[in-house]
């Protein structure tokens, strides 16, 4: 019998595995991750911080990580990801000799002490977390009093044309979960951070044909992750099936649109909260 600890356990390798696989390509299929990023780096650019010590938890080919360098020179930077192969990824574009640190960690478990960071940002790490609200609580533990968690992540409308049309065809399916904003609000709120603000933006994303839209996803870190998924390759039947009802879709500009909802999310660790004492915090974690 599979406890519940070995099966977290067993989907974070395989979420590792997974992206390792991806690591060589994801450069060139990473839209949506940038696009993602760099509105998430805007957010950032309208506060008025300086962060001297900064953690971004979940880099990918680091991105986000060279923007943040350029935006902080002088500051010191930890990119962080649970594939050891995106690390290496993310070292070669940066070059050996940079200052960021670069570092394989689960984000439930990051290699900082208590209290030690000004800046958490993560970008759509919180989609492929096993546990995100440990996540989110290790963000408070890490952090300074007054310091800074920035995160975006993918919300239910995202992908919705494709979940439809394959529901027709298995209404049992199940999907990746990307949750509500206000939930992530709450979660935020619930791992001891305040002035939390969520917000969202919808984006449609274009392709001329499925295979490609399909073959840009699972390159892109977009494979289906649900423990429950269905296994093994699709039928040369099912796809010309499932290609019938997603070519309804298309536009009379000859694309095939699929929506994106991307939320944005930001708090603040108490002023007056130390995490020296973290392991006692009584936090109600409701499931919704």
């Amino acid at each position: 019998m599979v406890d519940d600890k070995q099966k977290a356990n067993i989907q974070r390798q395989q979420r590792n595995q997974y992206f390792d696989r991806i690591s060589m390509d994801f450069s060139d299929f990473s839209f949506l991750q940038n696009e993602v990023a760099t509105r998430l780096f805007e957010r950032l650019e309208m506060m008025n911080v300086i962060p001297r010590r900064i953690v971004e938890v979940g880099c990918a080919d680091g991105f986000l990580t060279r923007l943040l360098a350029k935006k902080f020179p002088k500051a010191k930077i930890v990119a962080l990801d649970a594939s050891s192969q995106m690390i290496k990824s993310a070292q070669q574009k940066q070059g050996f000799f940079s200052p960021i640190k670069f570092q394989q960690s689960d984000p439930e478990k990051l290699p900082m002490k208590n209290n030690s960071m000004d800046l958490v940002i993560s970008n759509l790490a919180y989609d492929y977390c096993i546990e995100p609200k440990k996540m989110l609580l290790e963000f408070n533990r890490v952090l300074k009093p007054g310091g800074l968690l920035l995160l975006s992540a993918l919300g239910p409308d995202s992908l919705l044309e494709l979940r439809q049309s394959w529901l027709q065809l298995n209404p049992n399916a199940s999907f990746q979960t990307f949750l509500d904003m206000h939930i992530i609000g709450d979660q935020i709120q619930a791992a001891q951070f305040e002035n939390t603000l969520m917000d969202r933006d919808l984006i449609q994303l274009k392709y001329q044909t499925l295979k490609g839209l399909l073959s840009e996803l699972k390159r892109a870190g977009g494979q289906n992750l649900h423990p429950s998924r269905g296994k093994g390759l699709w039928g040369k039947q099912i796809f010309k099936e499932y290609q019938k009802l997603v070519e309804k879709l298309r536009t009379d500009e000859g694309h095939l649109n699929v929506t994106c909802e991307l939320v944005f999310g930001h708090g603040w660790k108490n002023q007056d909260v130390s995490s020296a004492d973290y392991h006692t915090y009584k936090v109600k974690l409701d499931d919704n």
